[in-house]
């Protein structure tokens, strides 16, 4: 398991960790949310078995400023938990909420893995452009 530790004292900086290997997981997740514990727990045991995807956890509470640099660097709207899946740096998949299962994340990889890169990012551009009409939505509705 690689877990990647994000502190003063690790000497890994945004946005060099994008760097750290071809791919890599971003998991980010409040230790408030029930939701986001059991997901916590789902992931760390996926990266126990899966060594060669290394796992960035990112604790919304306590690394607010990491994570609110995390959202605006990927233009991914924050949510938690979430998942965002990054390869060569650049996300090409990404899951939040009741989503963030190792089911979806193994199905993610064999489908990232056999569409290849070019298809994958069309795919979620599209899927990044749909959350970001959902969010201004709900931005618009609530602020009624």
């Amino acid at each position: 398991m690689i877990i990647l530790h994000f502190n003063e004292r690790s000497g890994i900086h945004w946005p060099d960790i994008l760097w750290a290997a071809p791919r890599l997981l971003v998991f980010k997740h409040s230790p408030q949310c029930a939701l986001s514990r059991a997901a916590a727990t789902d992931i760390l045991a996926f990266a126990d078995t899966h060594p060669q995807l290394p796992v960035l956890p990112v604790d919304v509470i306590r690394q607010h400023e990491l994570s609110t640099l995390i959202t605006q660097h990927l233009t991914i709207p924050h949510e938690s938990p979430q998942l965002i899946l990054l390869e060569k740096g650049a996300p090409i998949w990404t899951a939040s909420h009741g989503r963030v299962t190792t089911a979806a994340l193994e199905e993610a990889l064999m489908a990232t893995a056999a569409l290849g890169r070019h298809h994958t990012r069309a795919r979620e551009d599209w899927r990044a452009q749909d959350s970001r009409v959902r969010w201004s939505q709900r931005r618009q509705h609530f602020s009624r």
